[in-house]
């Protein structure tokens, strides 16, 4: 299978090319709008294929891509790959827009391609044994949190799209579909985003909270829900708990939550063998655009519910 790499960045490098470029089955292409990424990364990978042109993608006409690029671009690369026949794989999120993101599952489906987003928890190995243990039980209260200790993104817009979607696209994954009652936020005094917190009512009837603060003391993301006399606590990529009647049953993963860790432990391995074996089977993904289209428009409701607090 022909395979094009477009962008070259960080996700592409820690997340994606020590996976596929490990398959022998894909025969691989590398495109960055910078030729000396391109080069590092096919001499680093053995790669013979590469270009800083978009055009040359096209003229090698791959079977399927995984467009890895930045959000503001990604609508625009998949379309077009899209209306050539071309499979797409792409990084979450979709846009900041959840019209562009329906257009593009709409288009996916007229033209039968695959469509898949890159939401890789869905994936995790311990992601997966928590809803299986969870096992559609009512959740009466879910806590979920995403801390760090520094902060690159402006607004709440901006990190709700490119870094907490994660949260918000795991809960969805976990608790069912909501909607958003209220949210708040705080800003520094140079506009980056310190904390924020909101509300989510299920469709079930439970109350899921969504937190997330910026100067914590260490990466951190967990998932907790209860109910039905059950608490389930997952610490992501390395921990899950669940108590019930008083007794206490742990899983753990041998890596921790560093890049460092087993790609497979994150959910790497098993979503892009997910993509490839839809590729073939032409069945849908489970994170179809579709799917991740309501995962936009939860996190588009979380904005407009949005109050600001005062800057710290």
């Amino acid at each position: 299978m022909k395979l094009a790499v477009i962008g070259l960045g960080g996700i592409a490098e820690k997340g994606y090319l020590p996976v596929i470029t490990g398959m022998d089955t894909l025969e691989l292409f590398f495109h960055s709008r910078h030729i000396d990424r391109v080069d590092e990364l096919r001499k680093r990978y053995r790669v013979a294929g590469g270009s800083d042109h978009f055009e040359d993608v096209l003229r090698w006409k791959p079977d399927a891509a995984l467009v890895l690029t930045p959000t503001e671009t990604h609508c625009s690369i998949a379309n077009e790959l899209i209306q050539r026949g071309i499979d797409v794989f792409m990084e979450k999120p979709v846009s900041y827009h959840s019209d562009e993101n329906q257009y593009l599952a709409e288009e996916a489906d007229r033209l039968n391609r695959i469509l898949m987003v890159g939401y890789n928890r869905r994936f995790a190995p311990l992601t997966l044994q928590a809803r299986k243990l969870w096992n559609n039980r009512h959740i009466g209260m879910g806590v979920m949190v995403k801390h760090r200790s520094s902060n690159i993104f402006h607004g709440l817009p901006t990190h709700m799209n490119e870094e907490f979607v994660h949260v918000i696209d795991t809960m969805r994954f976990l608790c069912g579909d909501g909607h958003a009652l209220s949210t708040w936020h705080r800003l520094a005094g140079d506009g980056l985003l310190i904390e924020a917190v909101s509300v989510i009512q299920l469709e079930t009837g439970g109350l899921v909270t969504l937190q997330t603060c910026l100067e914590g003391g260490l990466w951190q993301e967990n998932y907790a829900l209860h109910g039905d006399k059950v608490s389930l606590e997952l610490d992501m990529f390395s921990e899950l708990r669940v108590f019930e009647n008083g007794v206490k049953n742990s899983l753990r993963e041998p890596y921790d939550s560093s890049w460092k860790s087993n790609l497979k432990g994150r959910g790497f391995v098993d979503e892009i063998e997910h993509f490839l074996s839809c590729i073939k089977t032409r069945k849908q993904p489970v994170c179809n655009g579709w799917e991740a289209l309501k995962t936009q428009l939860l996190t588009e409701e979380i904005i407009q519910r949005d109050s600001a607090l005062p800057i710290k």
